[in-house]
C-alpha cells in the first residue's frame, strides 16, 4: 500500500510538472486536474477489483485447503479405529501431512487478514481521494494555481500538495447521551424485581441486524474488535448506495443551478456534473465559465444585482438536495420573517428538552429543509419514538447514522427502540456499538442492562450495572446498592457484593440491611475483626435485630471466641427461643471441636425456654450418647421420639443406651425399629445383631449382621460378631471368613487367635466327616476295593463299623488271616455279639 501510494504521488507530481510548462493557462490547468482525477480513480477501481479478485481466489483455497484437512483428518481417525497400534509409520505420516496442511491454512489465513486490511486501507483511499479532489476543485482559483506555478518555499512546504490520497483524521467523540434513551424509563430498583419474570433460556443473538440499522450497522464486528478506537470502515454497498444517492441528490440541484449559473459556484457544480457523466467537453467549458469568477461570494457582473448563491462544497452539500437551497429559499432565508436554521435548531432543542414532542417535531423538520444535521435527526428521532412512531424514529435515527456514523447516542436509541419491540438481538447488538464507540455512556449501561435481564443473563445483565454506577456513583439510591449487592452474592460474586454493599452505607448509614450483608460478606470471606466490627456497629444502632444478633454470634465463633459466641447464644436462647436451628448448629460446631461438655449446655439452655423441640432433643441425646451418660441419653431420646416417632435416630439413640445397659429385649425392639425406618445406617444393624446374639437368637443375628457389615466393612468387630453368630450354628466355613476378615482389619484383637483356631478346627472335622461318608458311598458301590476301606479308616480309626466291613470283605475273599485281625480291633473298641459270632466261625473254619 505503501507502495501504490507513492507511486501515486508521484503521479500527481508529473502533472504539477506538466503545468509548469503551461504558463498562466487556468482553463488547462482545470483540464490537467479534471483528467488526473479521472485517471486516479479508474486506476484505483481496478485495484479495488483486482484485490478483491484476489481476496475471493484467497477464500476458495482457504476453503480448499481446509476440506482436505478436514478429510485428511477423518481419514486418519478411520485408520486409528482400524489399525490401532498396528501402522504407526502410516499413523505419523499422516498426521505430519495433516500439520503441514494446518501450517499452510494458517498461513493462509494470516495472508488473507493482511490483504484485507490493504483492501480496507485502499478503499478509504478511494474514498478520502474523491473528497479531497472536490474540495481542489471547488476552491480552486488562477490565484492558487499562480501560488503552485510559482514555486514559492512556503507554498512548496504546504501539505496540501499532498493532501490527494491522505487520510483525514478523526475528531474525538465527546458528546454525552443528553437524554434518557426510554421516556418512561423504570427505576433500576423496579426493573431489578421484573428481571424474575425473564426467560429462563435467552434467544441467540444475531451478529447482523436487518436492514433497519442501514449499512452502518451490518459492518463487520471484527474491524470494531480489531481497534475500536478507529471509525469503521463503510462497505462497498454501501458506498455505492450513497453515490447513487449523491448522484441523484445532485441533479436536482443541478436542475436549478442550470437556470441561472450566473456564479463561480454555480459554474463549477455544473462542470462537476457533466465530469461525472463523462461528457468531458462540456465539463471543461464549464469550468472554463467558473474560471471567469472571482472567488468571494459578492456580485458576480455589473449587471447582476442578486447576491451569489454559497458554493456547492462538500461541507455544506454534498449529497442532498434539500442541502442546497434554490433561489426562492435562499432569498426567502435571507428575509427577516424566516427564522434561520440556528434558530430553528435552538428551538426544536428546547422543545425536546421540555419534552414537547409534537412542537420538537416540527422544528426539527423546517430545520432540516435547510441543512441536515445528525443531531436534529437524532433529536427528531426521539421524539418520534416518545410519540409511539418506532418506525419514523427508526428512519430519522437512520438518516442520523448516515451523516455521523459514529453516533453513539444513536445506536443506544436504536438499542431502547429494538428493546421496546422486544427484538432483543438487536437491541443487544446496539448497544454494543453505541459502547464501543463512547464507553462512558452511563445511561446506555442502564438500559443494557434491563436488555440482558429480560433475555435472562444476569451475569451480563450485573456487569452492566456495575459499570454504570462505576461513571455515575451517585445516580442509584442506597437501596438500589442493596439489590444489587444480594443479586451478586446469588453468583458467588463476594468481592463485588461488598463494593455495592458499602456504596448503600456510604449513601444511607442508617440502612440496617446493607450493615448486615456486609457483615456477612465479610464473615464468608473470613474476615472476622472486620465483619466483628460491622456487626456491633449495627448492633448500636439496631440492638434488638434478631438476625444480626445471631450472625454476631456466628462470627465470634469463627474467631474461636468459645465464651464470647456462648453467651451469645445463651441470650439468644432467652430472646429467641425459636431460632432451634441456630442453636442446634452451634452445639453441633462445639461437638465437632471436641467441645463435647459446651455442647451440652448449649442444648440444655435452649431447651430450657423451647422444651418441645425436637431438634435439640435429638442433638442432645447424641451428645449424651457420646459421652457414656446412658440413663440421661435415655431420656433425651425418649423424649425425640414422643415427638416423632418415625425418626430413625431417635430409636438409634434409644436402643444404644439400653445395650450399654445390657436391656437386650428393649434395645433389640428400638434397634430393629430404627433399622426399618433406616435400613442403610450401620450402627442401628450392628447393635440389633449384637442385641441378638445376647438373646441366643443366632440364626437371625447372623442375617442381621451378615447385612449390616457391608454398610461398614472396614469395622473389625463386626467381623467378630458375625463368625461368633456362624460358630454357634456350626457353620465353621462362613464362621472362618468372618474372623480371617477381623484377623486381616485388626490382627490384635483380643482372642480372636483362639476364635479362629476353633473355627478351622471346626471345619477340618467337618470336611473330615464329609470324606467318610464318601468312602462310606465308594464301598457300597464297590466293595470289593480294599482300598477305600483302608483310606476311610485312616481319616476315622475308631469306627466299628468300618472294621467289621473290611473283615467281612477279607473273609469273603478268603483273606481269614486279615478278617481274624479286623475283628479282633473291632471287639477292643467295642464289644459285640455278633462280632464275637463272627470272629468264632472264623476261626473253627480255620481248625478244621
Amino acid at each position: 500500500m505503501i507502495q501504490r501510494r507513492e507511486y501515486v504521488n508521484q503521479y500527481v507530481r508529473f502533472y504539477q510538472v506538466l503545468l509548469l510548462s503551461i504558463a498562466l493557462s487556468p482553463l488547462a490547468a482545470m483540464t490537467v486536474f479534471a483528467v488526473l482525477r479521472r485517471r486516479v480513480v479508474q486506476y484505483l477501481s481496478q485495484e479495488v477489483r483486482q484485490e478483491l479478485e484476489n481476496l475471493g481466489d484467497l477464500e476458495t483455497e482457504l476453503e480448499s485447503r481446509a476440506e482436505q484437512a478436514d478429510q485428511m483428518l477423518g481419514d486418519l481417525e478411520q485408520r486409528l479405529e482400524r489399525h490401532k497400534d498396528q501402522l504407526p509409520d502410516e499413523v505419523d505420516s499422516v498426521s505430519r501431512t495433516v500439520e503441514v496442511q494446518l501450517a499452510e491454512i494458517q498461513e493462509l489465513d494470516a495472508f488473507r487478514e493482511q490483504r484485507l486490511r490493504e483492501l480496507q486501507e485502499l478503499l478509504w483511499t478511494v474514498y478520502s481521494n474523491h473528497k479531497s479532489q472536490e474540495q481542489h476543485l471547488a476552491h480552486l482559483t488562477p490565484e492558487t494555481l499562480l501560488r503552485h506555478l510559482s514555486g514559492s518555499p512556503e507554498e512548496m512546504d504546504d501539505s496540501s500538495i499532498g493532501e490527494l490520497l491522505e487520510l483525514p483524521e478523526t475528531e474525538p467523540f465527546t458528546e454525552t447521551l443528553a437524554d434518557e434513551i426510554s421516556p418512561d424509563e423504570t427505576p433500576l430498583a423496579e426493573t431489578i424485581y421484573q428481571a424474575e419474570s425473564a426467560p429462563e433460556q435467552p434467544p441467540e443473538l444475531d451478529g447482523d441486524l436487518d436492514e433497519s440499522l442501514d449499512e452502518n450497522l451490518s459492518e463487520s464486528d471484527q474491524t470494531s474488535e480489531d481497534d475500536e478506537s478507529e471509525p469503521d470502515l463503510v462497505s462497498d454497498e454501501s458506498c455505492s448506495q450513497t453515490s447513487e444517492d449523491d448522484e441523484s441528490e445532485s441533479d436536482l440541484v443541478s436542475d436549478e443551478v442550470l437556470s441561472s449559473p450566473d456564479s463561480r459556484e454555480g459554474w463549477l457544480a455544473v462542470a462537476r456534473d457533466c465530469e461525472r457523466d463523462g461528457r468531458w467537453p462540456e465539463a471543461i467549458a464549464a469550468y472554463e465559465q467558473a474560471l471567469t469568477y472571482p472567488a468571494s461570494n459578492s456580485p458576480q457582473t455589473p449587471a447582476s444585482s442578486e447576491e451569489a448563491k454559497p458554493a456547492l462544497t462538500p461541507e455544506n452539500s454534498p449529497s442532498a438536495a434539500q442541502e442546497t437551497p434554490t433561489e426562492e429559499d435562499a432569498t426567502g432565508e435571507s428575509s427577516p420573517q424566516s427564522p434561520s436554521f440556528e434558530q430553528l435548531k435552538q428551538v426544536a432543542q428546547e422543545a425536546g428538552d421540555r419534552r414537547q414532542w409534537p412542537a420538537c417535531i416540527k422544528a426539527c423538520q423546517q430545520a432540516l429543509t435547510h441543512k441536515n444535521d445528525a443531531h436534529l435527526y437524532k433529536l427528531l428521532g426521539n421524539a418520534l419514538q416518545a410519540l409511539g412512531q418506532p418506525t419514523q424514529a427508526q428512519d430519522s435515527y437512520r438518516q442520523a447514522l448516515r451523516f455521523k456514523p459514529d453516533f453513539a447516542e444513536v445506536y443506544a436509541n436504536l438499542g431502547s427502540l429494538y428493546a421496546q419491540q422486544k427484538h432483543w438481538p438487536k437491541a443487544i447488538e446496539c448497544f454494543r456499538r453505541a459502547l464501543r464507540l463512547q464507553p462512558q455512556l452511563a445511561a446506555a449501561y442502564r438500559n443494557f442492562a434491563k436488555v440482558w435481564e429480560q433475555v435472562g443473563n444476569e451475569g451480563e445483565a450485573l456487569a452492566c450495572w456495575q459499570q454504570a454506577l462505576a461513571i455515575e456513583p451517585d445516580w442509584a439510591q442506597p437501596q438500589d446498592h442493596l439489590v444489587l449487592g444480594n443479586r451478586w452474592v446469588k453468583l458467588d460474586r463476594w468481592d463485588i457484593a461488598e463494593t455495592c454493599y458499602r456504596r448503600a452505607i456510604a449513601s444511607d448509614a442508617n440502612l440496617l440491611d446493607a450493615w448486615h450483608n456486609l457483615a456477612e460478606v465479610l464473615a464468608h470471606r473470613q474476615q472476622w475483626h472486620t465483619a466483628r466490627d460491622t456487626y456491633e456497629t449495627l448492633l448500636q444502632k439496631a440492638p434488638q435485630r434478631v438476625m444480626s444478633q445471631l450472625g454476631y454470634a456466628r462470627v465470634l465463633a469463627g474467631m474461636q471466641d468459645w465464651d464470647g459466641a456462648m453467651s451469645q447464644y445463651h441470650h439468644l436462647a432467652e430472646v429467641a427461643p425459636e431460632q432451634v436451628f441456630a442453636q442446634h448448629r452451634f452445639a453441633q460446631r462445639l461437638k465437632d471441636e471436641g467441645l463435647i461438655p459446651q455442647a451440652i449446655r448449649v442444648y440444655r439452655r435452649a431447651l430450657q425456654f423451647a422444651p418441645e423441640s425436637f431438634e435439640l432433643q435429638l442433638g442432645l441425646a447424641e451428645l449424651l450418647c457420646q459421652s457414656e451418660q446412658w440413663q440421661e441419653g435415655l431420656a433425651a431420646a425418649e423424649k425425640a421420639i414422643a415427638e416423632h416417632p418415625q425418626v430413625a435416630k431417635a430409636h438409634y439413640y434409644a436402643g444404644r443406651c439400653q445395650v450399654a445397659q445390657e436391656r437386650w429385649q428393649e434395645a433389640a425392639t428400638h434397634l430393629q425399629q430404627a433399622v426399618n425406618l433406616d435400613p442403610q445406617f450401620f450402627w442401628s444393624q450392628y447393635f440389633w445383631g449384637k442385641s441378638l446374639l445376647a438373646l441366643q437368637q443366632w440364626q437371625m443375628a447372623a442375617d442381621v449382621l451378615a447385612e449390616a457389615m457391608p454398610l461398614n466393612p472396614q469395622f473389625h468387630w463386626g467381623y467378630v460378631e458375625l463368625g461368633q453368630a456362624w460358630m454357634e450354628l456350626e457353620m465353621y466355613h462362613k464362621a472362618v471368613e468372618a474372623f480371617q476378615q477381623a484377623q486381616a482389619l485388626a490382627p490384635d484383637t483380643p482372642w480372636l487367635a483362639k476364635k479362629l483356631a476353633d473355627a478351622l478346627r471346626g471345619r477340618a472335622l467337618a470336611d473330615i466327616e464329609e470324606a467318610v461318608n464318601c468312602y462310606r458311598q465308594a464301598i457300597a458301590e464297590h466293595p470289593e476295593d480294599l482300598d477305600n476301606y483302608h483310606r476311610a479308616l485312616d481319616l476315622k480309626s475308631n469306627d466299628i463299623d468300618l472294621y467289621v466291613q473290611l473283615a467281612d470283605e477279607l473273609a469273603r475273599q478268603n483273606q481269614d488271616s486279615g478278617a481274624i485281625t479286623f475283628y479282633q480291633m473291632a471287639l477292643q473298641l467295642q464289644d459285640r455279639p455278633e462280632i464275637k459270632a463272627k470272629l468264632q466261625d472264623l476261626l473253627k473254619k480255620k481248625i478244621k
